[in-house]
């Protein structure tokens, strides 16, 4: 990268990390404004049990859910309109997930200059819904088979994403270990693969493992651990880079305009790992122009697991990794 770039760069992190404290300092206020003096974030905002879309929705009073709306607004939760990282250069990584997601990240990340590789993340475990099957059929055109993953579905976009996709894909040399952090390990694992480019691009696949323990519970689930979290993705595409000599290009992680929460996480990975990272998300605009079975706009039912912060942050004000870790 140029001087300038690294300069610019550089400029963009302090802001950005500035935005992150502001942040969380607003989520705090607004624990105490419904929950009352003493309420702290993990309070007020819970854990759903059920996945965020699904939650019911929260006990608050107009005067309330407005306050959330507004803090969630000056923080583009549920955006129209897509908001793209200022940071130039470097790599993006998308979060992935449902199938139409990933369809979003790669419409709202496929244009920008100097990037030099799309990483898409994708769990193994975590098998497509009929509506997922379905919006790729209509849209492309291809039944993806019963039982396939959201790595499946990474697969199948990053494969569309490249203009030039590879015979067979390139293991390449680095992988992580299914322990805490996942600290990473310089060898194939198949856990990271190139599989095409794209105008000179790289176009990788991270699978995102997990480690089962315990008997399944009645519904034949397990518990797992060691997944990789944001945090732990971005500094795993760090690590990389650094043993292959990149010290200053940025990493942009690219999610949904619903999942502006991950801003605070990137940023508490760029801190860990001493390289600026950002947050692309995109838009409603983008996703309902792709004919994605979504609505027209977030809930607020998704608000409180957005927001939601761990009890210990408030004890790790001079630790901005760990309160920042916390947040996610």
């Amino acid at each position: 990268m140029t001087d300038p770039e690294i300069e610019h760069n550089a400029n963009v992190q302090r802001s950005l990390e500035a935005q992150a404290e502001a942040q969380i300092a607003d989520v705090e206020s607004l624990a105490v404004l419904i929950g009352g003096e003493n309420a702290q974030p993990a309070d007020v905002f819970p854990w759903p049990k059920e996945i965020r879309r699904d939650a019911p929705e929260p006990d608050w009073t107009a005067e309330q859910t407005d306050a959330v709306w507004e803090t969630a607004r000056k923080y583009d939760f549920g955006s129209h309109e897509d908001i793209k990282s200022p940071l130039v250069g470097g790599k993006r990584v998308f979060q992935a997930g449902l199938a139409w997601k990933v369809a979003g990240e790669a419409e709202v990340a496929k244009n920008e200059p100097g990037v030099t590789e799309y990483n898409f993340a994708g769990s193994p475990h975590v098998v497509l819904r009929n509506d997922e099957l379905d919006f790729v059929e209509v849209n492309y055109g291809v039944r993806l088979p019963e039982g396939s993953t959201q790595y499946d579905a990474a697969e199948f976009f990053a494969s569309r994403f490249s203009t030039e996709v590879l015979d067979e894909p390139e293991v390449l040399p680095f992988g992580y270990e299914l322990a805490p952090g996942n600290p990473i390990v310089h060898e194939a694992t198949g856990q990271y693969r190139k599989i095409g480019t794209r105008n000179g691009q790289d176009v990788t696949l991270f699978r995102t493992d997990r480690e089962f323990f315990g008997e399944p519970n009645d519904q034949g689930n397990r518990s797992y651990r060691h997944q990789p979290d944001v945090v732990e993705i971005l500094s795993f595409i760090s690590n990389v880079m650094r043993a292959e000599g990149d010290h200053d290009s940025p990493i942009v992680f690219v999610t949904s305009a619903t999942y502006a929460s991950n801003v605070p996480g990137a940023q508490a990975a760029g801190l860990d790992n001493n390289r600026p990272m950002g947050v692309t998300m995109y838009g409603r605009n983008t996703i309902l122009a792709l004919d994605a079975p979504v609505p027209a706009e977030m809930g607020t039912n998704q608000l409180q697991g957005e927001f939601r912060v761990k009890d210990s942050w408030t004890q790790h004000r001079d630790g901005l990794p760990k309160l920042l870790r916390d947040f996610l």
